[in-house]
């Protein structure tokens, strides 16, 4: 989906494999997943960052 000057939202997908839990340093399985992807438009960028 794509909001014109604005950005592009897209879905990606993250592979499944071994993480580490920050908090207890065990090692979890992750499995695979989908996540959104929001990429800025330029007209957003040049208005975030003159």
């Amino acid at each position: 989906m794509e909001l014109r000057g604005f950005g592009s939202f897209s879905v990606s997908e993250r592979k499944a494999g071994l993480a580490r839990n920050p908090r207890s340093g065990e090692l979890v399985w992750v499995n695979k997943r989908r996540t959104v992807l929001f990429r800025p438009g330029a007209p957003l960028r040049k208005r975030l960052n003159p």
